[in-house]
């Protein structure tokens, strides 16, 4: 979900920045990677197809920690 709280690049610290790319980005390799492990474990082929929101392609104010990790 987009964060609650509308923040300024300017005002907004490390740990909310690094938050989101945490959930966002890390979070979908580890699925991607786990998914892939099993597939692979599983002697079969297959496709990963991930899918993001749309403040990837059209950002929203105050929000850039967010529309950017999309």
């Amino acid at each position: 979900a987009m964060p609650r709280t509308a923040t300024s690049i300017l005002e907004m610290d490390g740990a909310t920045w690094d938050a989101t790319y945490a959930v966002n980005v890390r979070g979908t390799m580890l699925c991607i990677r786990g998914a892939a492990e099993r597939m692979i474990a599983q002697g079969r082929g297959g496709r990963i197809v991930t899918i993001s929101s749309t403040p990837g392609l059209k950002p929203y104010p105050q929000r850039s920690h967010y529309c950017s990790s999309k």
